[in-house]
């Protein structure tokens, strides 16, 4: 794997999206961050990304939408309240390499972007050794 890794981060909420940047960046991580679907279709078309953390519900383009257009181009992590992910629940698991529940980001947001990057198959290094 080269050196550059660049994740972008998909959240509407600005806590949230915070949160993963700082978890990532303090990693090392190259992250790029978007607010909405239609941004996060726009970073994904100039291919200035290689893996994927989306929330699964997002305006102007769900998560799972979003997931659907990646997931056969580079790693998919999606991350959501777990209550709400019920009804996307068969769905998440065609489109994503992993999902992580909000609650446990702090501990587990790295290591499941390594997850998803293994089911890709990518190989080398994992994150957090990055």
């Amino acid at each position: 794997m080269n050196q550059r890794f660049d994740i972008l981060l998909v959240d509407d909420d600005p806590h949230y999206l915070n949160l993963m940047h700082s978890i990532l960046k303090n990693h090392g991580l190259m992250v790029q961050t978007a607010s909405n679907g239609e941004e996060a279709l726009k970073h994904l078309e100039l291919g200035h990304c290689d893996l994927l953390v989306t929330d699964l519900f997002l305006p102007m383009s769900n998560g799972l939408e979003l997931s659907k257009k990646a997931y056969l181009k580079m790693p998919v992590v999606v991350v959501a309240k777990e209550d709400e992910s019920g009804s996307f629940d068969v769905n998440i698991g065609h489109y994503s390499h992993c999902f992580l529940d909000k609650k446990k980001l702090e501990t587990h947001l790295v290591r499941a972007c390594d997850k998803a990057r293994e089911r890709f198959g990518n190989k080398g290094k994992g994150l957090a050794a990055a």
